[in-house]
């Protein structure tokens, strides 16, 4: 393990797919952020770092709407910082190794017996991640002791 996933900020990232006004019109867990853009003007529209949002997203394509520090890169991938790949990206950020990575973020790629939850499709909810995301976040505050 890299360290202590950032339960906080998950659990952050898990609220705003639930009660969130999401960045994306649609929610797809297929893709980081994909689709036309949009031809109506979004309020986050105004903000040059994410001028580049599509239509379509998953829970990582959503952390430019959540936590400043993020932003869609040339390639229009969500990235923390300078950083150059989405995946490195959330490692950085949320404290993760390669495994809770794709736990978290990746269809498919869920260990339930490991971490709980489910497996998720490419076609699950916004609810249904972040539900994930939860029961991670309480799987890894267990085990620390919190």
């Amino acid at each position: 393990m890299i360290g202590d996933p950032r339960t906080d900020l998950l659990r952050k990232l898990a609220q705003h797919l639930d009660t969130g006004e999401l960045g994306h019109e649609k929610f797809y867990f297929g893709f980081f952020n994909s689709g036309p853009s949009p031809r109506k003007r979004s309020h986050y529209q105004d903000e040059p770092r994410l001028r580049r949002c599509n239509s379509a997203g998953c829970g990582l394509g959503e952390c430019p709407f959540v936590f400043p520090e993020w932003h869609f890169n040339n390639e229009e991938q969500p990235v923390y910082r300078d950083i150059v790949s989405s995946e490195i990206s959330a490692g950085i950020f949320f404290d993760l190794d390669r495994i809770q990575y794709e736990h978290l973020f990746i269809p498919d790629r869920q260990i339930p017996y490991e971490y709980g939850g489910k497996t998720l499709t490419k076609y699950c909810t916004k609810e249904e991640l972040a539900a994930n995301i939860r029961i991670f976040c309480d799987f890894i505050d267990k085990e620390n002791g919190k």
